[in-house]
């Protein structure tokens, strides 16, 4: 959302309330412990999401909760992919299925591309893998 809102968001607020709402009970705000796209994608359609500010210390769990996200910085809706080819459908791209791979957006830093290709074949077996792949759609 950051790369291509040209905003830069809360993400630890973000990683707070998926944790509430996914399937893991031990998984809590403020832990090192994982959760979902899903639940992550869940949240931003009901609540949007907080933009940062410098005020923001964004380190603390407890500040964190007490942030108010803004709905019209969310998603409407989000859906799952359940094969490569529908990812090339919903991105029309005729560059990326020339090269049987899809473009995804690199947050790694400004040292690194900020689009890298993934191949087909290895988008199918992170899916095969049980790999979340979610397709947003903006506000």
């Amino acid at each position: 959302m950051s790369l291509l809102n040209k905003a830069e968001y809360a993400a630890r607020w973000l990683w707070d309330r998926a944790k509430e709402a996914d399937q893991w009970p031990e998984t809590q705000p403020g832990d090192d412990n994982g959760t979902t796209v899903r639940a992550a994608g869940d949240v931003l359609v009901a609540k949007g999401h907080v933009v940062w500010s410098a005020e923001d210390a964004d380190d603390d769990a407890t500040q964190r909760s007490g942030y108010q996200p803004d709905s019209n910085q969310g998603i409407s809706a989000f859906r799952w992919a359940q094969a490569v080819d529908e990812v090339h459908a919903v991105l029309g791209n005729a560059r990326a299925d020339e090269l049987g791979a899809v473009p995804v957006l690199n947050s790694w830093g400004d040292d690194y591309p900020a689009r890298v290709w993934m191949p087909d074949d290895v988008l199918d077996r992170l899916m095969k893998e049980e790999g979340e792949i979610a397709i947003p759609t903006d506000r």
